[in-house]
């Protein structure tokens, strides 16, 4: 398809000092969220062992949430940006949304129907690049229609109860590492009960804002495998490599429980230890291992499924490796408008023809990271 770039090439995007300080708090706001694990790094070794493994301990710890971090201040301030350019934010959302849309639609297609999409999809693009082609098929994205039986618009059940659940473990969870890190410090660091608050109270934000819904998400979504409630809405929601190896996934999942829960008995030995009074250690060991359980168990599945779907691109048949590299379009596609400039987008969603501005479009977008993004279409 014909190429046509979308921004100024004088253009800058220069961030603002907040956004600027903001990541640079980010190291920090990532180390102090492993100080209760640095705690129990120093409780549980030797004298000559201890300092190092916190250290280990700390920054290993603090290094996988600083991209988490970093994603999070840019879509913070994405919305300062977009209401101080005049821009609709709604409409670049809405437009990722849409293509994670037709990502979905496509995993359910049937074999064949996903054949048929994908020879008529590569028919348009063996076209004379011209404008005529860009619209062919952007229509062709929009026309992705399914004969199989998954719901398009499944009723889902709200489980507030559930969720309850979830929020509640998540509460118990924060309180009881902001009352370890309150004793610890003051053990450990400093023997000053204001400045042990301090901290715990900056350790539990932090620890939060890094989970998040993590917990209540898990709780929700054992309890929907479990139960078999909303089943349309997952089966809606899922992922290819989970419709063509699901026989494959039910052990390899199995086996992941089976490494969380035997993972949990650091978690039970350190707050066994911790608490004294022998009701409080059992429920709050328990509750503890629970949260841990969930937090961990919202990793493992997706950690498997990657795994399982690199395993179909290199050694799955042809047909499978075709319609898993169209899925990596789309979720490339995602990720990269996501981190598309708002003036960008904007420049991109006004050269697309009104008619079919909504369809979700297979391009790719080049060099996003300077002044002067192309998009490609394909």
């Amino acid at each position: 398809m014909p190429k046509r770039s979308i921004t100024s090439n004088t253009r800058s995007h220069k961030p603002s000092i907040a956004k600027v300080i903001a990541h640079t708090l980010n190291p920090f706001v990532a180390l102090v969220s492993q100080i209760p694990h640095i705690y129990a790094a120093i409780d549980y070794n030797n004298d000559t062992l201890k300092i190092p493994i916190a250290i280990v301990v700390g920054i290993g710890g603090a290094v996988l949430p600083l991209r988490s971090i970093q994603l999070t201040i840019n879509r913070y301030f994405e919305y300062f940006e977009a209401k101080e350019l005049g821009i609709d934010i709604k409409e670049k959302e809405a437009f990722i949304q849409k293509l994670n849309k037709a990502k979905g639609t496509f995993v359910n297609l049937t074999e064949e129907e996903q054949r048929t999409f994908i020879d008529q999809l590569n028919e348009i693009k063996k076209l004379p690049d011209n404008p005529k082609k860009i619209q062919q098929f952007w229509s062709k994205i929009l026309d992705v229609s399914s004969s199989s039986e998954v719901e398009t618009h499944p009723k889902t059940s709200p489980l507030y109860a559930i969720k309850a659940t979830g929020l509640a473990i998540t509460a118990i969870y924060q309180y009881v590492i902001g009352i370890y890190t309150f004793d610890k410090t003051q053990e450990e660091v400093w023997d000053n009960k204001a400045f042990a608050g301090v901290l715990s109270g900056i350790v539990v934000a932090s620890s939060q804002f890094l989970i998040g819904s993590a917990i209540v998400d898990s709780t929700v979504r054992i309890f929907e495998n479990v139960t078999g409630i909303n089943k349309q809405a997952r089966l809606q929601n899922r992922q290819l490599v989970e419709k063509l190896r699901s026989k494959s996934l039910i052990p390899l999942i199995g086996l992941g429980i089976v490494i969380n829960l035997l993972s949990l008995g650091v978690t039970a030995t350190i707050w066994n230890d911790f608490f004294t009074d022998p009701k409080q250690k059992i429920a709050f060991e328990t509750l503890m291992c629970v949260a841990i359980f969930l937090l961990i168990d919202a990793a493992i599945p997706a950690l498997i499924k990657d795994i399982v779907s690199n395993h179909v691109k290199t050694h799955g048949t042809q047909e499978e490796k075709v319609c898993m590299h169209q899925i990596d379009e789309y979720q490339t596609i995602m990720d990269l408008i996501a981190k598309m400039p708002l003036q960008d987008f904007q420049e991109f969603i006004e050269n697309i023809p009104r008619d079919i501005k909504d369809a979700p479009s297979d391009i790719y977008i080049i060099n996003t990271s300077d002044s002067s993004p192309l998009l490609e279409h394909a």
